[in-house]
């Protein structure tokens, strides 16, 4: 998958997670992945304040995004792998990096 491709799903799914709004970055994630990461999510989006895109490497049929996200005395850096996942982009699987 090309940058072009994921690029603007993983600049929405990071701006979601620092605005606050959980539901459209549990959305980013493929079915399997929802029920065991939307608590993570919620918590992560109650003290990220902004959101970064440190890098985006395409690999084949997938693509590995790095998101610093950044709050009042916190910051964490997660390694999400992206994949085409009935039409779009969806969060494959995600760790911190």
């Amino acid at each position: 998958m090309d940058e072009q491709t994921v690029r603007p799903y993983a600049e929405a799914h990071a701006a979601a997670i620092a605005g606050g709004d959980v539901d459209h970055a549990v959305a980013d994630l493929d079915e399997p992945l929802r029920a065991p990461m939307a608590s993570m999510i919620a918590q992560l989006s109650s003290v990220t304040t902004s959101a970064d895109i440190v890098s985006v490497e395409p690999a084949d049929d997938a693509a590995v995004v790095v998101i610093r996200y950044s709050g009042t005395g916190t910051e964490t850096t997660i390694r999400s792998v992206w994949k085409q996942v009935g039409g779009r982009p969806l969060i494959v699987e995600a760790a911190p990096a």
